[in-house]
């Protein structure tokens, strides 16, 4: 048979437990039957022989008498006829009588007359045995010696010298014998195979009932337990083992479902209590693995705060690899060293705008004890500091603070026209002819001076209000105009003169797509910024025109300040750095706020400085009206 069936017949018997049971059971009684048949054969065989054998001496006796008596009457016609006789009953082939040399002296057929058989006329004992006759086939040879007696001497002489006369051989038919042999034995295996067959039967129908069935009840449950369905139920009806397996499965399965159920109440509620805090939160283990993290991390790295991350923790660095622990302060390996926590600025990468953020990390070790092995977790608090610098109402109001003086100032001088229009005015009327030309003149200053409080006032609110979510076009001169107008009197105090030119170009409107008081924030921050590099005073130009067809708006501003070194223009707008030439301490936002504000304008920002020379702040912004 070919190998491939073979391995086929294998295998699509080992995946069913019931054609195991049948192949186990029909190799097993297969092998006992046959062995039983052999042994039963042989048996019944044997027993059938010696029965026969025991029958075949007990006629060789009554024919052994008869022929003695045939003998000592000496009537040998009458010895022939008994064996003619005897030779032609059933399942007897014939009979012969040897003399003690082996040569067959009577016979009941004839031919057999004069044959020599040395052996048997050496016999002395009764024996049975089977031969095999090339003319008659197999049979059953019985031989019996005839003993020399007494009254047999006259012939045969003294039975000292001669003890046998004769050897009586009857020879049986034993195809008769093996016949009944097979088909007892054929009868027999015919009980067994039905007995085999019905026992077969039986235990197949017994192992699919009651274990082929339920097991595979758990087979199905087990399955859809491993994917995930911990509704699933066994149901098995009795109280034998199997059914009480099948009950524990599921009063396992509903156990698990409760802690399952427990487990995901528990993580539900951490989840949403590390999501309510507005700073990123990430878990890592020892192997840069992130196990735990929040929506607001998830927002940091790729901008959507539903977004399911699963990568390491140094790809937020876009690195295959982990940080190199001497070019960056890395909180893990810093942990790892010393045991304590770790506070630093890093620089991450957003996958979904792929910029880089400017990030706070406050990093500490976790005692997690043995459940997530014996080395200590790391929790990381990262805070953007982008969204820091990010104007609130009350940073506003801070930078307004700085304009109180300046603005005071503005509003005083108009104030004190105004008192003395009003005392004027007072003796005018006191007087005996009060003129009415110089009183419409005295109102008229008064409505002036008025006017001027409320445009300088108009000009502060405009800093201050909150900003607009909508982006509208913004007239670039009036709002750089404006805010210069409230700087002026400290730039007199400061010794610095202000100069503003803008494009001539008649056809040109220098507008831009912003918000009006973000835009008047961003000015106001580097014109403050150019005062703090000059504080022996100065010359600070502003020149606004448009570049590149018209299609972006270009602002300059120039100061002949004390300038900026190339390290420090690495990090000038970096959150909370500040370094002012005064070596007074800002609050290190204003150029961070500066860059988010034009970042929001789809502009940006650049500088160029030289110690000792001065700097240059230029802003690039999109018309907005270009085609």
């Amino acid at each position: 048979m070919d190998i491939k069936l073979l391995w086929n017949l294998y295998h699509w018997i080992e995946k069913k437990l019931n054609r195991k049971y049948i192949l186990g059971m029909t190799s097993g009684l297969l092998a006992i039957s046959i062995l039983f048949a052999i042994m039963f054969i042989g048996m019944y065989q044997k027993q059938l022989t010696s029965e026969r054998a025991n029958t075949s001496l007990h006629l060789n006796k009554l024919l052994q008498t008869s022929l003695e008596n045939s003998m000592l009457k000496r009537d040998l016609n009458g010895l022939r006829d008994i064996l003619t006789d005897f030779g032609q009953q059933d399942e007897i082939q014939r009979v012969m009588i040897f003399n003690p040399q082996g040569i067959v002296r009577f016979s009941s057929e004839t031919q057999f007359l004069g044959n020599i058989d040395h052996q048997i006329g050496n016999t002395t004992k009764d024996k049975t045995l089977f031969l095999e006759s090339e003319s008659t086939g197999e049979v059953l040879r019985s031989i019996n010696p005839i003993y020399n007696k007494t009254e047999c001497g006259i012939c045969h002489g003294d039975k000292n010298k001669n003890p046998i006369n004769g050897v009586l051989v009857v020879d049986f038919d034993a195809s008769t014998l093996r016949k009944h042999a097979r088909n007892t034995t054929l009868a027999l295996m015919g009980a067994g195979s039905t007995v085999m067959l019905i026992t077969l039967f039986g235990g197949w129908w017994f192992m699919g009932q009651f274990v082929l069935k339920p097991v595979k009840k758990l087979l199905n449950a087990q399955e859809k337990f491993a994917l995930g369905d911990l509704k699933v139920q066994v149901n098995l009806k009795g109280n034998d083992e199997i059914s009480r397996l099948g009950k524990s499965f599921d009063n396992m399965v509903q156990t698990i479902e409760k802690q399952w159920n427990t487990i995901n109440e528990r993580q539900q509620f951490l989840q949403s209590l590390i999501n309510g805090i507005p700073d990123g939160i990430r878990v890592l283990d020892q192997d840069n693995n992130i196990l735990l993290y929040n929506k607001a991390y998830a927002e940091q790295f790729t901008g959507n705060s539903e977004s399911i991350i699963t990568h390491k923790c140094y790809a937020i660095h876009q690195r295959d690899e982990p940080c190199i622990p001497t070019m960056e302060t890395c909180p893990l390996y810093e942990i790892k060293k010393n045991g304590c926590p770790v506070k630093a600025v890093h620089h991450h990468i957003n996958d979904n705008k792929n910029e880089t953020q400017s990030v706070e990390i406050f990093a500490a070790p976790i005692d997690a004890g043995d459940k997530l092995g014996k080395e200590p977790i790391i929790i990381e608090v990262i805070r953007d500091l982008s969204k820091t610098v990010d104007y609130s109402q009350e940073q506003r109001l801070t930078a307004l603070g700085m304009l109180a003086s300046g603005v005071a100032h503005e509003i005083h001088n108009p104030l004190g026209s105004i008192q003395i229009a009003f005392q004027s005015i007072d003796q005018l009327i006191d007087a005996d002819e009060p003129v009415i030309d110089q009183l419409k003149h005295y109102i008229k200053l008064i409505e002036g001076e008025i006017d001027k409080c409320v445009d300088i006032t108009g000009r502060l609110l405009k800093l201050g209000s909150l900003p607009d979510t909508h982006l509208q076009p913004i007239d670039v001169k009036m709002v750089i105009s404006e805010t210069i107008s409230l700087l002026q009197w400290e730039a007199a105090s400061k010794n610095i003169k202000m100069s503003l030119k803008a494009s001539d170009k008649t056809n040109v409107n220098l507008r831009v797509m912003a918000t009006d008081n973000e835009l008047r924030m961003m000015i106001l921050n580097l014109i403050q910024n150019a005062y703090h590099a000059m504080p022996e005073g100065g010359d600070l130009f502003i020149r606004i025109q448009a570049i590149n067809n018209n299609k972006l708006i270009q602002i300059i501003i120039e100061d002949t300040g004390v300038g900026i070194s190339k390290e420090m223009q690495k990090r000038i707008f970096d959150p909370f750095f500040s370094h002012r030439s005064n070596n007074k301490k800002g609050t290190g936002l204003g150029l961070s706020i500066t860059q988010a504000i034009i970042k929001r304008f789809k502009g940006q920002i650049n500088v160029k400085s030289q110690l000792g020379t001065g700097s240059t702040f230029t802003i690039i912004l999109p018309n907005a009206d270009a085609e």
